[in-house]
């Protein structure tokens, strides 16, 4: 680390680093919102307000994709950029070119042939459990570094990194330091992100309504530690598993890390945007499921909806996490709170996360009864097999 610059502060700067055609690698690391998509059809939401913002002013932007674009129109033609892009979605690099270039169209036709023509974007996989800083990380930190830093956090011991290799110049050689360069990340994309993920976001809403705060305390409740294995396995019966790799281990690999007691990984944060997270994580493997039942999976998304229609924990704890896209869809759960094979139909209708194709009458029955028995008997109910 040479040098930290904060975009909204210091704008010029980081639009000259991209523009920099000495440098030739860039990564990026926003989270799934980051990128103004929407979370059905990975297009850009053009009703974004930053993105609305950069479409007006496209020399001083306030999003990725903007600031992006900014230093590309400025670097000079010829010079070699990768964009490595380092969140968890499906082909990161290519949603990320799709992005970017839908972005640029609407800006400068000409960069939108660049970024699909001259930009390596690759796809990877990243592979770390990173809880948020809290006051006790920032101390720590102080203690043994004597250095004030707002984002020191306590990481797992375990790190994966997966990156396609097609860069447009140089790059560091990352291999050195263990990662993984390869010619298809995913499959090993599509195994972290259901595995993983999608059983850290079935942890998170069971473990808001049980009034567990942390993953290692949902973990330990025989209820949600239960349930977080019959996830996994729900999910792990549509992942196709890069050639000789043992699935069943590095599940079980999943579990034990998600009992560490020293990582302190909030409910609360994992639970955070399921609107953007939701589609990503749990819908592929229901739609791949061609009607088949997967009990614990359908069991955490009528936890997530019954998270969203606004009711609280099992002992009556306000529940703490922030979505800025659930209030339309949860708009429509609260309008059907009537009848719970309504709210579910309306939800399921809600095309900006659940998409447009039409989903099996049967799920949309066994979701409702998912939702009648949280909303009589409460998380305990549904988690008792």
């Amino acid at each position: 680390m040479v040098q930290a610059w904060y975009a909204p502060h210091a704008l010029a700067q980081v639009i000259g680093a991209l523009a920099d055609p000495g440098i030739p690698v860039v990564t990026c690391t926003v989270t799934e919102k980051g990128y103004c998509q929407l979370p059905s059809s990975t297009d850009l939401d053009t009703g974004n307000a930053d993105i609305l913002h950069d479409l007006a002013h496209p020399d001083t932007p306030r999003s990725t994709l903007g600031v992006l674009a900014a230093g590309l129109r400025r670097r000079p033609a010829g010079a070699p950029l990768s964009i490595v892009c380092c969140d968890n979605m499906p082909g990161n690099g290519d949603t990320l070119r799709k992005l970017l270039a839908q972005y640029a169209a609407l800006i400068d036709p000409p960069l939108a042939r660049r970024v699909r023509d001259e930009v390596a974007l690759p796809n990877t996989m990243v592979d770390r459990i990173v809880p948020a800083a809290t006051p006790a990380s920032r101390q720590e930190a102080l203690e043994r570094l004597d250095l004030h830093d707002e984002a020191a956090i306590v990481c797992e011991p375990f790190t994966q990194w997966v990156i396609e290799d097609c860069f447009a110049g140089p790059r560091p050689t990352w291999e050195a330091g263990g990662a993984l360069l390869t010619g298809d990340v995913r499959p090993f994309q599509a195994m972290k992100l259901q595995l993983l993920n999608g059983t850290h976001s079935a942890i998170a809403y069971a473990g808001q309504l049980c009034g567990l705060q942390t993953v290692a305390d949902a973990m330990a409740d025989p209820l949600v530690g239960a349930f977080a294995t019959g996830v996994m396995a729900d999910l792990q019966s549509t992942v196709q598993a890069p050639l000789g790799y043992d699935v069943g281990r590095y599940s079980a690999a999943l579990l034990q890390r998600f009992r560490n007691t020293a990582l302190e990984h909030r409910t609360a944060q994992i639970a955070t945007d399921g609107t953007q997270k939701v589609p990503l994580r749990w819908l592929p493997t229901l739609r791949a499921s061609a009607g088949v039942e997967r009990p614990y999976l359908e069991r955490a998304l009528a936890a997530w909806l019954h998270c969203l229609r606004g009711e609280r924990s099992d002992s009556g704890q306000a529940l703490a996490f922030h979505d800025p896209g659930a209030p339309a869809l949860a708009a429509r759960l609260r309008a059907a709170a009537h009848s719970d094979s309504d709210a579910i139909r309306a939800a399921l209708a809600h095309a900006a996360v659940f998409g447009s194709e039409p989903w099996p009458p049967p799920l949309a029955g066994r979701l409702a009864r998912h939702l009648a028995v949280l909303r009589l008997g409460g998380a305990a109910a549904l988690l008792s097999f």
